[in-house]
């Protein structure tokens, strides 16, 4: 049972915490905003969290603004009910976890360190048609952007089994709990039990931890942290929208 711990709030801080470093923060009352300039033609170029309801004028002001400055998408993350005209919605799911893991027997996670661990992450990530945010991404840029998050504290592991790189996650840890990042499978190990021995792997590696937490698609994966006994508590909504 999930009990005494503000879990929903761990993770939402969490996230933009990592889409804020090394990025440009703005505080504009209704909403927050991190821009990335050097990906503004990718979805991580702009992360906008809702604070308060945006009504079209603000909505539309902010997307002229970014097109304006070269920006090719914008991502907007609400708890707030309510649709946004133009954009697409996608639900992401917050789950927790407490003790009495599960750990992983027949795969090894290595810590990303070398250049040569970094082209063989690239080459899982070109195999996928979308990343593990839901959305399509080049794999130079998608490094890139895990490479500075490196100095935030997060982690970023390639799975093997034996020889063969068949996944990757990411994970920070704090005081008492750690956040899971960017789960991948290679497709070809996909729906044989390698996501959930990631998962459990990772966990294992960071067992010190009071509790784990990650953001889950309406998808696979969220079936798979369920299995591992993960639970549920809250939900986001993701606005996405091409603008440029």
């Amino acid at each position: 049972m999930l009990v005494q711990v503000d879990y929903y709030q761990h993770l939402i801080d969490s996230d933009r915490h990592y889409f804020q470093w090394g990025g440009q923060f703005e505080d504009r009352g209704a909403y927050l905003r991190v821009c990335q300039p050097d990906l503004k033609h990718t979805p991580l170029g702009c992360i906008v969290w809702e604070r308060a309801p945006m009504a079209g004028p603000v909505l539309r002001a902010l997307e002229d603004e970014l097109s304006g400055a070269g920006y090719s998408f914008i991502r907007l993350y609400t708890t707030f009910d309510g649709p946004k005209p133009g954009f697409q919605p996608k639900i992401e799911y917050l789950m927790a976890l407490a003790p009495n893991r599960p750990s992983s027997s027949f795969l090894e996670l290595r810590q990303i360190q070398t250049d040569a661990d970094w082209a063989l992450k690239s080459h899982l990530v070109s195999t996928s048609q979308t990343a593990s945010d839901g959305r399509f991404h080049r794999a130079d840029d998608w490094i890139a952007f895990e490479k500075s998050r490196q100095a935030s504290g997060y982690q970023f592991f390639l799975a093997f089994q034996g020889d063969w790189v068949v996944g990757a996650i990411g994970a920070q840890a704090k005081s008492q709990w750690v956040r899971l990042k960017n789960l991948w499978v290679h497709p070809a190990h996909r729906r044989n039990g390698c996501g959930s021995a990631i998962v459990g792997a990772c966990l294992e590696r960071f067992q010190q931890c009071a509790w784990a937490g990650c953001f889950s698609l309406r998808s696979g994966k969220q079936n798979l942290y369920e299995r591992l006994g993960f639970q549920t508590v809250g939900k986001v909504t993701e606005w996405f929208k091409k603008i440029h």
